[in-house]
């Protein structure tokens, strides 16, 4: 073998260990990302079940009961 097939063979073998550790670091970066957005999406279906308020009434006219559903809208802002 000479030095150039040498130094191809090895070129190629360090560019695959490199891409092979970049794509696993990319996937575990990606799972970590996906589960903090996880944890956010239960956070903010939390507070938006925190906003919900249900009223009855009963109508003694036709012996009925009234309901009312109201959704608090307010926003809270994160530095």
């Amino acid at each position: 073998m000479n030095d150039n097939m040498i130094e191809e063979v090895i070129r190629k073998t360090i560019k695959e260990q490199i891409s092979k550790e970049v794509d696993k670091e990319i996937q575990e970066k990606v799972e970590k990302f996906a589960d903090e957005l996880t944890l956010r999406k239960d956070d903010y279906i939390s507070q938006i079940m925190k906003g919900i308020r249900i009223q009855h009434e009963r109508d003694f006219g036709s012996m009925g009961i009234n309901y009312r559903i109201i959704f608090e809208n307010y926003y809270k802002l994160e530095k």
